[in-house]
């Protein structure tokens, strides 16, 4: 087998396994004849491009590494975190440094990937790595060291500390912290409720001050959440015409519509909107200007369940600006609709001020 770089727009399939123009593969005599057109630099010779192994100076003869992504770009500092890094030209003697932080391990996966465990320092900034596999890359701001932002709840055991009192329910209902996301458990189909206050109010926010909702979840069948208050009537079996603004889950597979109240809890509004999902996703909803006519409301599809993950924003599911609702009340706070037995696991939400 040898090293082959992939000419730019061509594409070849080894067992099932896309390598895409700019990637290195490892081939042998047949496969180098079949694809030999779609070499960078190969026209009819058999002689490889990029081979292993040291020249008779004693020197590396591969090429210096490529990087095309570091996945996550974002790490938590302080911690020890798992980071995927594509590119080409890896070997399994590659080494990684990370400028502020120390690698405790680099494992090779293949010339175009490696995973390594990367102890990131206290130091918020953006940080160079160095790949090295007997010829050195630098590749600058390749990774981020960040701080849970102060908004920031991780409802997940071992998250953010909050107590009992911190999530308002309607009577008959309970919560579980699980390693993955809380649940609940209690009524169904519509007419449970969850106020998420925090311990002293420390969630609720008066709408004066404008903020961006974020919900970060995984739910396999129906519910609701966004945005509410202590306004709405708490015996209701209608919901999700007492919060103030919440986003529709209508199944595992489906985000639609947005529901909440006129200005008088009970009186209702819907606003269309439909995106398509897999139950599995990790799903980020947001909402802007606490959910106001004006607003914006998107949808994504997380990388992971990684708090690094939570504000990523590449993969849009969708967005809609926000119409036709008239909520009012003037202290609010998230706000779900969980639906008995469905056990949608809510990782956590983000507060910020805009």
């Amino acid at each position: 087998m040898t090293i082959y770089i992939i000419r730019p727009g061509f594409t070849i399939n080894l067992f099932g396994t896309i390598y895409q123009g700019g990637q290195s593969v490892d081939l042998n005599e047949l496969q180098f004849q079949v694809h030999k057109h779609k070499l960078e630099g190969v026209e009819s010779t058999v002689e490889p491009i990029n081979p292993g192994g040291n020249n008779n100076n004693g020197e590396c003869c591969y090429p210096a590494p490529h990087l095309s992504k570091v996945t996550p770009a974002k790490v938590l500092t302080g911690q020890t975190n798992t980071v995927t890094i594509e590119g080409s030209f890896f070997t399994p003697d590659t080494t990684v440094e990370c400028e502020s932080g120390n690698v405790d391990n680099v494992e090779f996966i293949s010339s175009n990937l490696i995973r390594v465990t990367i102890t990131a320092s206290a130091n918020v900034g953006v940080y160079d790595l160095i790949i090295d596999n007997g010829n050195q890359t630098v590749e600058s701001d390749a990774i981020e060291f960040f701080d849970i932002p102060a908004g920031l709840i991780d409802l997940r055991r071992g998250g953010t500390p909050f107590s009992a009192a911190a999530i308002e329910m309607r009577s008959g209902m309970s919560f579980t912290r699980q390693t993955d996301g809380l649940i609940f458990a209690g009524r169904n189909p519509w007419g449970s409720w969850a106020r998420f206050v925090g311990d002293n109010d420390s969630w609720v926010w008066n709408r004066s001050q404008k903020k961006t909702v974020s919900w970060i979840c995984q739910n396999t069948a129906a519910h609701m959440l966004g945005i509410g208050s202590r306004a709405n009537n708490p015996t209701s079996n209608a919901q999700y015409y007492q919060g103030e603004i919440l986003s529709y889950s209508n199944s595992g597979t489906r985000l639609t519509n947005l529901y909440g109240n006129s200005g008088n809890p009970g009186s209702g509004r819907t606003q269309s909107f439909s995106a398509t999902k897999l139950a599995t996703d990790i799903i980020k909803v947001t909402l802007t200007k606490n959910g106001e006519n004006g607003g914006q409301f998107s949808a994504y599809k997380l990388p992971s369940d990684s708090i690094s993950d939570w504000f990523d924003t590449t993969n849009k599911l969708g967005e809609i600006t926000i119409a036709g609702f008239g909520a009012d009340a003037p202290e609010i706070m998230p706000f779900c609709i969980p639906r008995n037995g469905t056990q949608t696991k809510y990782l956590g939400f983000i507060l910020e001020n805009e």
